[in-house]
């Protein structure tokens, strides 16, 4: 892989609509969320927020291979010889109704996305994409994906149901009855954002209203939209396309690449705020935030963010896809192996944070030769102020990579009332933080807490290590303090502000980068990577596309079922890198093969298929869901397609 310090991003540039009491279809932002005196209160419920994800459900690094849309909830939690299985729809909650009609409510979610995936294309090999048959029916008519103030549509949502049974407080992010867009109860296409359309690179943005039915204009947001906050979540890696002249062939001058750096956030939002106003200071050049409030992100950031969301708790899935056939979370070794650095941050939060089978995957990631990925210089950088502990009691694999990896061990808590200085940086721990004590075992004692009333220093604060073998060519470094906990030094107290932290936040983050990479500066630190030499290396870069995301080179590519759902006939659409021997089946949820289609050779380009709804023995089948299957060489590929009555 190729590594860029400094590259010039073609940005599309975003700007936000004054506030307004209510939004419209197509509005840039809705703002004022809970002023509303008689909307109802909601929220998600646990587990229920979309989640960052990576391609599914191949585990390689693929541009084109699209990410489901995922909630954080895994439906098999802790059980060890499960698969990790999020689940697909999103729940809010709010009041439950009385016999009261004046009560009965009903709620809306809103989405656009706020960045379309550099290769996201509406055409392919002569056919429409499912994401434009998607984007195109739930957009109705609005720019929901444009580059420049993307607009946002919304649909109404169905009640949640225990069985047959509907919640009357809580509702889904499936269409109702009522909306135009709605497909049918079951069918996987009545959800508002399908599973199998968003490319790496996409970042989509959502929030809900809520009204009580007989007051339609008195609305209750979530979360509140002022200033232009939303939930969101994107498929990684975050792809984007960037002007380096020349950069595949001749006259080529619009390519796609990913950030260096993954910044994986297991305090939800706790340290981001801070950590984030940081990373634009280092990997961006920008002055030191002076505004309480943080200053504007780069639209396309030198970082990618995982939102680790509710990380300590127990229905959530790991970031490291499960091993089990059939996970569906988080990212896999491929996936990640166009990071250079991985900063992983686990700010307040303590024991249980983060899953234990994680730190097998950094382990590897360190590790691999796999795409020359330890050709070069990675880095592995962890803060929080339980970080140690954290580590130390996951016995598997958390405490082996804090010892062996990180070469350090965790020696207990401290909780502080008074100031202490990060020694030997100038950065001081603000009052009242409990942090971390660490020792070395292989690593190096890099800062320590040095009491500012007399009373004894405490050793260790940050463990360093290096390793550069045949197994690894790393450094790492493990601090056992949050740099959201961090702030520089007023004369004659600690301060606490937010431009202090930032401050020091960036002056920590710069200085282990920079040690990692061996650099001087910070404009030297990796900051974009490229993505066809890592994608060629697996064997899912068969073109150059344009800018737009088109190619007319052919690929090994399933590309869907038209109609689906079906009553009748379907056609599945397929296409071939080369000429070679191909199978379509079809396979019932149970795995069973209903009928094979194609079993032979075929030549280079687009196919068809045609399924009439019969099985090989020419009977037809049963209402329900169905898997098309394609199967080419070492290529394959599944596709879920719905039979109606």
């Amino acid at each position: 892989m190729k590594t860029l310090a400094t590259l010039a991003i073609l940005l599309a540039a975003v700007s936000f609509a004054s506030a307004t009491a209510e939004p419209e279809p197509g509005s840039i932002l809705a703002t004022g969320a809970m002023r509303q005196p008689t909307g109802p209160a909601i929220q998600t419920d646990f587990g229920m927020r979309f989640q960052d994800v990576g391609s599914y459900p191949t585990i390689l690094y693929d541009p084109r291979a699209p990410g489901p849309a995922n909630i954080v909830f895994d439906k098999f939690m802790d059980s060890a010889d499960r698969k990790d299985y999020c689940g697909d729809s999103l729940v809010i909650v709010g009041p439950m109704p009385s016999s009261d009609p004046n009560t009965r409510w009903e709620a809306k979610m809103w989405w656009r996305l706020a960045r379309r995936a550099p290769l996201q294309s509406d055409v392919a090999m002569g056919f429409q994409t499912r994401y434009k048959v998607w984007r195109d029916r739930v957009a109705d008519g609005l720019a929901i994906d444009r580059p420049f103030r993307p607009e946002f549509t919304w649909g109404w949502m169905d009640s949640a149901q225990l069985g047959s049974s509907p919640y009357r407080h809580k509702f889904l992010s499936n269409f109702r009855e009522q909306d135009d867009d709605f497909v049918g109860e079951g069918n996987p296409e009545n959800e508002m954002i399908w599973d199998d359309v968003l490319f790496p690179g996409t970042k989509i943005e959502y929030f809900f209203t809520a009204n009580y039915v007989n007051q339609p204009d008195e609305l209750a947001y979530h979360p509140d939209t002022t200033g232009g906050f939303f939930f969101e979540f994107e498929v990684l890696p975050g792809l984007r396309t960037a002007y380096v002249p020349n950069c595949y062939v001749p006259g080529f001058n619009f390519c796609v690449f990913q950030p260096a750096t993954l910044y994986i956030d297991a305090d939800n939002r706790g340290a981001q705020f801070y950590i984030e106003n940081a990373l634009a200071t280092v990997l961006h050049g920008s002055p030191p935030c002076q505004d309480e409030d943080g200053c504007p992100l780069p639209f396309f950031p030198h970082w990618d963010r995982y939102d680790y969301l509710d990380a300590s708790s127990n229905w959530n899935a790991p970031f490291a896809r499960g091993a089990i056939v059939g996970s569906n979370n988080g990212m896999t070794l491929n996936q990640i192996l166009g990071y250079r650095t991985i900063l992983l941050s686990t700010g307040n939060h303590g024991p249980g944070t983060t899953e234990d089978w994680d730190y097998a995957l950094y382990r590897w990631w360190l590790t691999t030769p796999d795409s020359g990925a330890n050709e070069y210089r990675q880095a592995f950088v962890m803060n929080g102020n339980f970080a140690g502990q954290i580590l130390n009691e996951f016995p598997t694999y958390g405490r082996p990579f804090m010892q062996e990896v990180l070469g350090a061990g965790f020696t207990g808590t401290y909780a502080a009332d008074e100031c202490f200085r990060w020694a030997p940086g100038i950065s001081e721990v603000i009052p009242g933080t409990t942090f971390s004590i660490l020792s070395p075992t292989a690593g190096t004692g890099s800062r320590y807490y040095a009491a500012l009333d007399g009373s004894p220093d405490l050793y260790w604060g940050q463990i360093r290590n290096s390793w550069t073998a045949t197994d690894g060519n790393y450094r790492t470094v493990l601090d056992g303090v949050s740099w959201s906990c961090l702030a520089l030094p007023a004369e004659d107290h600690c301060r606490t502000d937010p431009p202090a932290i930032f401050a020091a936040a960036a002056g920590e983050i710069g200085d282990a980068l920079r040690w990692a990479f061996g650099v001087p500066t910070n404009d030297q630190i990796p900051r974009l990577t490229e993505t066809e030499d890592l994608a060629i290396d697996q064997g899912t870069w068969p073109y150059p596309a344009d800018a737009a995301g088109e190619s007319e080179v052919p690929i090994d590519r399933l590309w869907g079922t038209e109609p689906n759902p079906a009553s009748g006939r379907t056609t599945i659409r397929f296409s071939l890198a080369a000429p070679k021997h191909v199978e379509i089946r079809i396979f019932d949820v149970g795995g069973r093969l209903v009928r094979t289609l194609v079993d032979g050779p075929m030549e280079q380009g687009g196919h068809t298929a045609a399924w009439d709804g019969k099985s090989d023995a020419g009977k037809s089948v049963g209402a329900g869901v169905y898997w098309a299957s394609m199967r080419s060489g070492a290529f394959s590929s599944t596709r879920k397609l719905v039979i109606l009555n």
